[in-house]
């Protein structure tokens, strides 16, 4: 059987499938007459789950700041 566990980007630590957080990602590229394109599909960013709680709670602090 296959390993499938991965790595919080944040703090790295293990994190099994079942408690991973999966946040898509747009990237984007300069193209010609520097523009900037959003590069399709989105890459995914993992996270465990205290990380996760901790971005989410950082995004609502920014957002009740403005």
């Amino acid at each position: 059987m296959p390993n499938r566990s991965a790595v919080c980007a944040d703090c790295g630590a293990g994190v099994c499938p079942d408690h991973a957080h999966l946040v898509p990602h747009w990237l984007t590229r300069t193209a010609v007459i520097n523009r900037t394109v959003v590069v399709e599909p989105p890459a995914r960013t993992i996270r465990c789950g205290v990380c996760q709680v901790a971005h989410d709670a950082a995004g609502a602090g920014r957002a009740a700041a403005s």
